[in-house]
């Protein structure tokens, strides 16, 4: 209890984080995980398919159904609240850590082992990124119900008890509807039996021959009846394989020293490009000189005993992706050196289950007792320093602006360590120009564009600035030219990718706001209905569209338009309010009912509930 105490304590401020990357597209603004009547919709279509758009976004070949329906349950509960989101990944994590516990006492760890596993996991630095960022909920389900699946069949094999059997079954099916890379459950399951168990081969096979019926089943799912992944052609080639095997054993290497080593260095992604000047921490460093030496122990010691194949199996799991996520999703790249925290989730468990393997083999030699006093120390040391940076690393994630400092601060030192390479320099000097706010921003951003006009990030970047400023011809003509083909390279930024479609979106939506600033209304309606088709804000698109058709004359299309406004995004009070007050200056019987609804959420004193009852007032006077 003082454990699951502890990380709750640790992952606690993350309650009040905001919605940040793929939340707003996956949870803020997508109807569907809104509505129950999008259940069967959600069970059988891909994680990032959205039909309740103009223009459908059809995916990138990832099934998630249960991820998926977790987001709806908590729309159901909270709304629109982020809080509630996070809760469910605290709790998430939690169930993790019991679970953690449940497979380690199977595995025959002595209380204190088992202690010391309960609490590498609760302070462990990289659960910072999976637990708050609400989308990456997918790692959390492939780690909680993969190593359910592991503790079950083995309390399965131990007491015989068809209830653990049934439950491991169900488990190994959850994690392949959370992850592409739940494929690799009924693999660690033979494993399991071959070497925790001691089980031939064949015998393992007949033992875990109901997971692979699943694993059969969920491909026919997948493949046969929803079509989903595969989109890509696969050419092969020995240049391609050469390379692919590198990034394997590029991943792998990486996947095993952040699991163990999740230190404040510059190229992992951590905590200290909060800083503009990062530099690796004491504790770091002594993270850095302690961890290689536990995990050479831990060989060493464990050289004979055949468990800790199956916990270095376990480790490998992120590594699923190279050949689960990329196959089966159909991507034609393998993931590159950044690999993400959350992908790692699983891989930490296994990490902390070593560390606790590692206890259990020096404790268990009572000879060996400056052995004994060397790993408690830096076990103390290992926790200590774990805990402080997850304080940190916590900060990371929670809003958009401090993932945007990170990434300017990273291409800032990257820069400084390669000189030589120009890309590195000068996404440095948009990302300062970008990120930080001075009386020269606009100038200098100006001047960079001139090297080269076609950069997406800060065309965008500074047509935004001067759409803000009310210069509107100037910020027309930016996200104009940010939206028209080039024959020439279009290079991205930190703040904006071409293939990003809620981008492209939103460019063609403040173009329109910018031309209907200018009075260009034709052309500022044709904007609006792009950012439609691509589903940026689609309550507001509906409003303006609504108001000029309102301007025009044309009283059944502005309706048309404003009740659209006013029922396509529930959680834009404001769209509704607005829409609802001009449906009521036209006179349009459901103003009322819209009027209503959007009274009821406002506070009775403030100003915007005066308007709608002085509103509804008149509405039925009339």
């Amino acid at each position: 209890m003082l454990i699951l105490g502890l990380a709750t304590l640790l992952r606690w401020p993350t309650l009040e984080f905001s919605f940040i990357e793929d939340d707003t597209l996956l949870i803020v603004e997508n109807t569907q995980v809104k509505n129950p009547a999008y259940l069967l919709e959600l069970l059988g279509s891909d994680y990032f398919h959205r039909d309740d758009l103009e223009l459908p976004v059809t995916g990138v070949g990832y099934y998630r159904p249960l991820t998926k329906i977790s987001f709806l349950l908590d729309s159901l509960l909270h709304g629109t609240r982020a809080y509630g989101f996070h809760l469910t990944n605290l709790l998430l994590h939690l169930l993790t850590l019991l679970s953690l516990f449940f497979l380690a006492r199977e595995l025959r760890f002595s209380p204190i082992a088992l202690a010391l596993t309960g609490l590498f996991f609760a302070v462990h630095p990289l659960h910072s990124e999976p637990i708050a960022i609400i989308t990456a909920r997918s790692d959390l389900f492939l780690g909680l119900t993969l190593i359910l699946a592991l503790a079950l069949d083995l309390h399965e094999k131990r007491t015989g008890s068809q209830t653990s059997r049934i439950g491991a079954i169900l488990a190994g099916a959850a994690a392949m509807l959370s992850k592409e890379s739940g494929v690799m459950t009924p693999f660690l399951l033979l494993l399991s039996a071959m070497l925790v168990q001691r089980y031939t081969f064949r015998q393992a096979l007949r033992t875990v021959f109901p997971h692979f019926l699943v694993l059969g089943a969920y491909v026919l799912l997948r493949f046969g009846f929803l079509d989903i992944g595969f989109r890509a052609t696969v050419v092969w080639s020995a240049e391609q394989f050469g390379k692919d095997l590198f990034l394997f054993w590029q991943n792998l290497t990486y996947s095993i020293v952040k699991s163990f080593l999740p230190i404040h260095l510059p190229l992992l992604n951590c905590s200290a490009f909060l800083v503009p000047d990062p530099r690796p921490h004491l504790t770091s460093i002594l993270a850095a000189l302690l961890a290689p030496l536990m995990v050479i122990t831990l060989i060493w010691k464990l050289f004979r005993q055949g468990r800790w194949l199956f916990l270095l199996a376990f480790l490998l799991t992120p590594l699923l992706p190279l050949v689960a996520t990329t196959a089966i999703s159909g991507q034609e790249d393998l993931p590159t050196f950044f690999f993400e925290d959350r992908w790692l989730y699983p891989s930490s468990a296994a990490a902390c289950l070593l560390l606790g393997l590692l206890a259990d083999t020096l404790l268990a030699r009572p000879r060996r007792r400056i052995l004994r006093h060397l790993y408690l120390g830096l076990s103390l040391v290992l926790l200590m320093t774990w805990t402080s940076m997850s304080l940190t690393r916590n900060t990371i994630f929670e809003n958009d602006e401090n993932l945007d400092r990170i990434a300017m601060n990273q291409y800032r030192f990257l820069a400084e360590i390669f000189p030589g390479d120009a890309r590195l320099r000068f996404e440095a000097a948009v990302a300062t120009a970008a990120l930080l706010e001075d009386g020269e921003t606009i100038p200098r951003m100006e001047a960079l564009l001139q090297e080269q006009p076609c950069h997406l990030g800060l065309l965008n970047s500074l047509a935004a600035r001067h759409y803000r400023r009310g210069n509107f011809s100037a910020a027309a003509e930016l996200y104009r030219r940010s939206l028209e083909p080039s024959s020439g390279p279009r290079p991205g930024s930190i703040l904006i990718r071409d293939e990003d479609y809620r981008h492209r979106g939103e460019r063609h939506f403040f173009l329109g706001l910018s031309l209907l600033r200018l009075a260009r209304i034709d052309e500022s309606a044709k904007e609006l209905r792009a950012a439609l088709r691509h589903g940026y804000r689609p309550g507001y698109a509906e409003l303006y569209l609504g108001l000029i058709a309102a301007d025009r004359g044309s009283v059944v299309e502005a309706s048309a338009h404003l009740e659209r406004a006013a029922s396509v995004d529930p959680t834009c009070l404001d769209c509704r309010r607005q829409a609802g007050l001009a449906l009521a200056r036209l006179g349009v019987p459901s103003a009322g009912a819209i009027l209503d609804s959007v009274l009821a959420e406002y506070p009775k004193n403030s100003p915007e509930a005066a308007e709608l009852r002085s509103a509804l007032a008149i509405d039925r006077t009339e």
